[in-house]
């Protein structure tokens, strides 16, 4: 039985079937961040190229199979909608393509091909016209997500990033999107909304009710949701799409890795995926010392604050035992290296002005403070 792609609009949660099972995912966006993660247009074009590269010596059986065992090892772990789109819609279309006898797939080196991708075991050499239709299906299929993610990714960036005097929150600024003259977008969206079948379906604990659902266990939580099901993963990513903006859901761009995601709290800068700098941390653990990091790298001036503060504090400190007040100098001093910082950043006074100022020694600054700060009063 084929997998298909579920959203419950009213508990805004994903939902993907298999074997007859619903199995809850991730709440609504968690797709559309996916979906904007892959780049489609790459994957359409390796699609074309194992169709077109007939200038090797290998047979388009070893190279069809490489390719798509590439495709499930790298995108089939990512979200439970690639593994669908990959494990059940294009080996759906082999398997669709295999002659049956009396209800069953024939014993040919068809079906062993077949069954070789399956396992991941070496494959016969069948012939190319049927290797060539099913790349031609799978290049099809790309190139309709490369171009639907052409077509929202401005939508998106406008929708979600850019200041709008007209147009303030998500949804307005999404119901101009939809409702503009001519909207190549709301054309679109309509004709993929026939692809959805609609059930109303009772939930418990998170599982489908049916006649097979065991009753010895109490059950914590029952709901009864509308669910929207679909075949096409260009549907149920307009469908994503929609709600989110519908709902007000914010996302924005991840601050270290730029991938999109959607933003829980109003402050929220970073991604809880993994981060590309170290895959075993997120985003958000590594993210905001780097970006700490890239802001005083190559900048002189906050270089020399941070060390010349450290080495006064350090003298501060050793000196705390004869000279009570050590460490009141030190903090006022500080603030008066911060203030001419400000000034430094913002080009009021000069880098070696800057330097000639605050660039002493911690034993210089602890005892001879009223020299080089004669406007603030030491008690």
């Amino acid at each position: 039985m084929p997998g298909y792609y579920i959203i419950c609009i009213e508990n805004k949660t994903e939902y993907f079937q298999r074997m007859g099972a619903y199995i809850q995912g991730e709440k609504i966006g968690t797709w559309l961040m996916t979906f904007f993660d892959v780049n489609w247009e790459k994957l359409d074009k390796e699609s074309l190229q194992v169709i077109e590269n007939d200038r090797t010596c290998d047979p388009l059986s070893d190279r069809y199979y490489d390719y798509f065992m590439k495709l499930k090892n790298e995108l089939c772990p990512i979200h439970p909608f690639l593994d669908i789109l990959i494990s059940d819609k294009f080996m759906g279309e082999m398997f669709s393509d295999m002659p049956p006898i009396l209800g069953q797939p024939c014993q040919t080196k068809e079906w062993d091909y077949f069954q070789a991708i399956k396992q991941g075991s070496p494959p016969p050499v069948i012939e190319d016209e049927l290797l060539r239709h099913w790349l031609h299906y799978i290049h099809d299929c790309f190139d309709e997500l490369a171009e639907l993610q052409k077509m929202l990714l401005p939508e998106m960036e406008y929708i979600m990033l850019q200041e709008d005097p007209a147009r303030k929150t998500i949804l307005e600024k999404y119901y101009w999107v939809r409702t503009r003259n001519h909207s190549a977008y709301e054309i679109y969206a309509r004709s993929q909304y026939q692809n959805f079948q609609v059930s109303f379906e009772l939930m418990k604990n998170n599982i489908l009710y049916n006649c097979m659902t065991p009753d010895c266990e109490k059950p914590k939580k029952m709901e009864a949701n509308i669910f929207l099901t679909t075949d096409s993963l260009v549907a149920v990513t307009i469908l994503e799409f929609d709600n989110v903006c519908a709902r007000n859901i914010p996302m924005q761009h991840c601050a270290n890795c730029n991938r999109w995601f959607v933003r829980k709290t109003k402050n929220n800068r970073f991604c809880s995926r993994p981060s590309p700098q170290n895959p075993e941390k997120t985003c958000q653990e590594v993210g905001p010392n780097l970006c700490y990091q890239e802001k005083i790298e190559g900048n002189p001036i906050a270089d020399l604050a941070r060390d010349v503060k450290k080495r006064v504090y350090e003298q501060a400190k050793r000196e705390l035992a004869n000279k009570p007040n050590a460490m009141k100098i030190y903090n006022i001093w500080q603030l008066n290296v911060d203030n001419l910082k400000e000034k430094a950043e913002s080009g009021e006074i000069t880098y070696d002005q800057f330097a000639q100022a605050v660039d002493h020694s911690g034993a210089e600054v602890i005892r001879n403070h009223g020299e080089l700060f004669p406007y603030d009063p030491i008690v």
